[in-house]
């Protein structure tokens, strides 16, 4: 029988201890079942949360002339033109930050084609980026086509061949989407789109854009490239009354 209170204090102490640590190890398996389950992080979806509830809050840029943001109508487009969420982006094709972002925001829309917007909009950094201004001015010419499927098979494969973006490479993948070669051509050597282009900057810049990709949330501007987590939460946002 012990005697000593202190070695009796010290076996409790231990005791506790090692209860404690049974439990936290006990926690960290079920977290990492959860993860692997694919289970939601209670933490981290909070922070999501109030993390979009902020930004939403945030002014709107350009508050006197959303539409500048938007454009004059005349930019490709894809989702419900009457969807009360609408997504402006502002892109480079030569950019990677903008290919990368390409394949999330299309699956998005995918998601919601009824619910959503969105807007593309060119903003090569020719500084940087010698082929992005001739990517933009092609794209554009298979725009005007009136094809919208066609030229967004063009737009997401001229992100994937980035470093072929030169005059036969543009025209090879107009060709490929099955493009008008004719007009392409035409559209193409009177360089009849460049002044779209040109506009779409001018608007980005004042806008506040500075780079690429550059995104809006009903003129609210989103800071660098969003998550489909962080898509999918404003969505859910904004669509809770």
């Amino acid at each position: 029988m012990l005697r000593n209170p202190w070695a009796v204090a010290g076996l409790i102490l231990s005791f506790i201890i090692l209860v404690g640590l049974g439990l936290f190890a006990a926690q960290v398996v079920e977290y990492m079942h959860d993860i692997k389950a694919g289970k939601p992080d209670p933490l981290v979806e909070m922070r999501l949360r109030e993390s979009v509830s902020s930004l939403l809050a945030g002014t709107p840029v350009a508050e006197t002339d959303p539409g500048r943001i938007e454009g004059s109508g005349q930019d490709p487009k894809l989702g419900n033109p009457a969807a009360p969420i609408r997504i402006v982006e502002y892109y480079d094709y030569q950019c990677p930050f903008s290919a990368a972002a390409a394949p999330v925001i299309r699956d998005f829309m995918k998601k919601h084609p009824d619910d959503v917007l969105l807007i593309g909009r060119d903003f090569p950094l020719e500084s940087i980026h010698p082929d992005a201004m001739a990517a933009a001015v092609s794209a554009r010419c298979v725009f005007k086509q009136g094809k919208a499927d066609v030229f967004w098979l063009y737009h997401d494969l001229l992100f994937r061949q980035q470093d072929n973006l030169n005059a036969t490479g543009l025209r090879d993948a107009a060709q490929s989407v099955g493009a008008d070669l004719t007009a392409y051509d035409d559209c193409v050597a009177t360089k009849a789109t460049e002044a779209e282009v040109r506009a779409s900057m001018a608007d980005g810049a004042a806008a506040g854009v500075s780079g690429a990709p550059t995104f809006f949330v009903n003129t609210i501007r989103l800071p660098g490239t969003p998550t489909s987590d962080i898509l999918e939460e404003i969505v859910r946002q904004l669509k809770t009354p």
